[in-house]
């Protein structure tokens, strides 16, 4: 298609049970000035042969075939090639409302643009995650630091980007993270923004994935994660509370996925997560964010890294639960 609107990328690999239904939601759309760009990143099912089907049936589809190197690369192969004024990501396995683009529509000048979503719980009940309408721009936020927690950055797709911020900034996906580099890539992005807007409609389907790679143990993520918290302390600075909270939360999201992924995995694993979470323990920001730990909950843990101990609450909780039956 010539001269498209907004280019759609979506990252193809090995997910034939899905992929008719999140194509099909994209060709349904009320918006029609769009291209989607299919990147098959060497599946080894029969998802190369249905986007190539697919693209015969409609020339508003591209379709790109590459050896597997994972999403990252599909996604900034996707980058490189795509023509329309602004981008928006699409996982394979999900699908969107005939409206997603049309809203989107809604804040046409504005550089970051995010919408809700809907997730399925553990029926398979889909459960809708609406957001309040919010707008900003950085003038804003660098007056009022707050308003940073009224920005999500935590999802890749349910978003629409200017490619021109992209290109000019040469923005891109860390190939070499395995985790976080979705957050890490909105963080950069929003630093070159200027104005935000937030959607209060949901119109994206997420479905999750038991098999991803959020469900194992992974050295790196505090490593990944801390990456997008600085730069967001860029933008908020690094020198009070608002980023503090943030590293604090960061530093918690870390060591309970260090703790559920490492459970009952052998004894490498285990003491690899121990040195993991000493390492969070030690680290200079997580150790100045201590003071802003008020919640109840949160004191005890809080202490435990200050003592660094904390790495052995596993191995205490499970002493407690012998005892204590």
């Amino acid at each position: 298609m010539k001269n498209p609107e907004i280019s759609i990328i979506v990252p193809v690999y090995n997910v034939e049970k899905y992929l008719k239904r999140c194509v099909d939601s994209i060709l349904a759309q009320t918006y029609k000035n769009f291209e989607l760009i299919l990147v098959d990143d060497g599946s080894l099912d029969n998802c190369p042969a249905m986007c190539d089907e697919f693209a015969e049936l409609d020339n508003r589809i591209v379709v790109l075939h590459k050896k597997n190197g994972g999403v990252s690369s599909a996604r900034n192969l996707g980058m490189e090639k795509a023509e329309g004024k602004y981008i928006t990501f699409i996982d394979s396995d999900d699908f969107v409302s005939d409206k997603y683009l049309e809203y989107f529509d809604e804040a046409k000048e504005d550089d970051y643009v995010v919408s809700g979503y809907y997730s399925q719980n553990n029926n398979f009940e889909w459960i809708e995650h609406k957001q309040s309408y919010f707008k900003t721009n950085m003038d804003e936020i660098h007056i009022c630091p707050d308003l940073i927690n009224g920005i999500p950055t935590g999802m890749i797709w349910g978003r629409r980007y200017k490619k021109d911020i992209i290109r000019r900034n040469n923005l891109y996906f860390d190939v070499k993270m395995k985790r976080s580099e979705d957050v890490l890539f909105n963080a950069n992005y929003l630093s070159q923004s200027k104005s935000v807007t937030v959607l209060q409609n949901a119109n994206y389907f997420y479905r999750s994935n038991p098999l991803s790679a959020t469900s194992f143990f992974e050295p790196k993520l505090f490593e990944w994660s801390m990456k997008s918290v600085l730069k967001i302390g860029d933008i908020i600075g690094k020198n009070n509370d608002l980023f503090l909270r943030r590293v604090w939360n960061n530093a918690m999201y870390v060591c309970d996925d260090y703790f559920a992924t490492s459970k009952g995995k052998n004894f490498k694993i285990q003491l690899s997560m121990m040195r993991c979470v000493f390492k969070v323990c030690k680290d200079k920001y997580v150790r100045k964010s201590l003071h802003c730990v008020k919640e109840k909950n949160y004191v005890k843990k809080a202490n435990m890294i200050r003592f660094f101990v904390y790495p052995f609450l596993p191995y205490i909780y499970s002493l407690y639960q012998k005892i204590r039956h």
